[in-house]
């Protein structure tokens, strides 16, 4: 018996040992579970917040470009500049990401909830301000539409108060004019009744046939004078309603233009508004001889032209182009050129006859800028095309030249002495006038000159009008006379020295320089 319960405890031991053993295995397993399920929480977590950083990087990102963007727009250029540290802030990487915005490969556009919307909004913008291909910046700013609303309202403005003075003058004169006709009709009815009075009076008494004759005559007499009388009043009362009709018409003209003036501001207004709105979304601040055969020889350089100076590309408008001159040769703004197609096998003599003209408004690189038509010939049957020959017969990259003057530049055709305005013509063509006609004193006119005048140098003695028979206040008399001589002396000079003489209308056309109307320029 007492072997049995030995037995026993034995087996007790062996079945506690064994469930010890069980329990352990279960908490282990439970616990080792419960770790591995946690890793994989802790893991698709993560994997979300990555997921999360990613898609708040794309939106700082997107909003970044749009705002960089809309500041070029705003001509804020400096925050661009080529220089910058980051490579993102840098204008050749904006200009590559908006390459990519434009054909739909920027990255992180594609899941954008507002790209349809900012798509349409930079749609109407390159509309508006296109960027043409190649280039850094579009063609314009709102800065710059502004700047141009504000100069055509000013002149707008100055053009109504101009005819408002004239209307005023028109009303005072018109006034003035009626308050004499009353004036006159009155005084010629009191002395009508007078006359009458006088005669019924004389009448009435026993004069003698010959002081009744002589009454007759002098009744005749007053009858003639009233007749006269009569028919200039008539007149005045003619040239009263053509006045009328004057003041009508400029009134018309001033309503017109006023609701041009109504309809420049609503524009005005609607840009300054757009501008406003995007400055606040994105925490902006808004900020001439008669004889033709020396113009033939002034035009030699057309046929023997061997510059490479050309149109490369115009904007679609079809009144921008771009030229290959630029700061490298030291082109500035407002530089004129006449436009020629080139004619030949070699396709460098140049057609004489311009298809039209135009200045340079805006320098880009060392051989780029791009220019403004100022007037086309043709522009149906011979339009302004790329890979027209520009040319200037003056201007140089190299060197400055000389050209003289004899006679009247009368720019204007109003008369007016306008060798200042010349001058800076010619300035702006890199060229110096080293001798001139000058009309500034009262007493007698006088060659001046600058530099060396006259030399072999001077490339071109340009032929302006006479002084006689002008519409230049001096344009008569001995002080007149003077003037044409002196006109005659330098013209006989430059011929012996060998300078070429060429009409005032010819030399404005070989620079590219169009004036609102020039006459033709007599002979000397």
């Amino acid at each position: 018996m007492a072997k049995k319960r030995g037995g026993e405890g034995s087996n007790l031991g062996l079945i506690i040992t064994l469930v010890f053993f069980v329990l352990s295995t279960v908490i282990l397993g439970v616990t080792t579970y419960m770790g591995f399920s946690d890793q994989e929480k802790m893991k698709a977590e993560t994997t979300k917040s990555k997921a999360d950083a990613d898609e708040q990087k794309n939106r700082a990102d997107w909003y970044r470009f749009q705002a960089r963007l809309y500041r070029i727009w705003s001509n804020d250029m400096p925050v661009l500049g080529k220089d910058a540290g980051d490579a993102k802030v840098g204008l050749t990487a904006l200009v590559e990401e908006k390459k990519q915005f434009d054909t739909g490969a920027l990255p992180y556009a594609g899941k954008q909830s507002d790209l349809e919307e900012v798509k349409g909004f930079f749609g109407k913008l390159n509309t508006r301000m296109p960027w043409q291909p190649g280039m850094d910046a579009p063609s314009s700013n709102w800065v710059k539409e502004v700047e141009d609303r504000d100069k055509l309202i000013a002149s707008r403005e100055k053009t109504i108060a101009d005819n408002n003075a004239k209307l005023a003058k028109l009303d005072k004169e018109k006034a003035e004019l009626i308050e004499e006709h009353e004036k006159a009709i009155a005084t010629l009815t009191k002395q009508l009744k007078d006359t009458r009075a006088t005669v019924e009076a004389d009448l009435k008494k026993d004069f003698a046939i010959a002081a009744k004759q002589e009454v007759r005559k002098e009744l005749e007499a007053e009858s003639k004078i009233m007749t006269q009388l009569r028919v200039d009043l008539k007149k005045m009362t003619d040239e009263r309603d053509k006045s009328d009709k004057a003041l009508a018409k400029l009134q018309k003209t001033h309503e017109l233009m006023s609701k041009d003036l109504r309809l420049t501001r609503k524009q005005y207004d609607e840009t300054k508004t757009v501008l406003t709105a995007l400055a606040e979304k994105h925490g902006e601040d808004v900020g001439t001889l008669r004889d033709s055969t020396r113009d033939i020889t002034a035009t030699r350089k057309l046929k023997d032209w061997d510059k490479d100076w050309q149109i490369i590309t115009i904007d679609r408008t079809g009144k921008m182009p771009y030229i290959n001159l630029g700061s490298a040769d030291g082109l500035l703004p407002q530089v004129s050129f006449s436009i020629h197609a080139a004619t030949g096998v070699a396709g460098r003599k140049l057609n004489e006859i311009p298809k039209g003209t135009l200045e340079v408004v805006r320098v880009i690189g060392p051989h780029l800028a791009q220019a403004r038509l100022t007037s086309v010939r043709d522009e149906k049957k011979d339009p302004i095309l790329s890979g027209d020959f520009i040319f200037n017969a003056s201007w140089d990259p190299n060197r400055r030249k000389q050209v003289a003057l004899a006679g009247l530049p009368d720019l204007g055709t109003d008369g007016a002495d306008n060798t200042e305005d010349f001058r800076r013509l010619l300035a702006r063509q890199r060229v110096d006038l080293v001798a001139w006609v000058d009309s500034k004193d009262e007493k007698e006119p006088k060659i001046k000159t600058s530099g060396e005048g006259l030399s072999k140098d001077t490339e071109y003695l340009v032929l302006g009008e006479k002084l006689t028979g002008s519409k230049h206040p001096k344009g008569r008399g001995k002080y007149a006379e003077e003037y044409d001589k002196l006109r005659t002396k330098l013209v006989e000079e430059a011929k012996e020295i060998g300078i070429t003489v060429i009409s005032m209308n010819k030399y404005l056309e070989m620079i590219g320089y169009r004036p609102p109307k020039l006459s033709s320029t007599g002979g000397y």
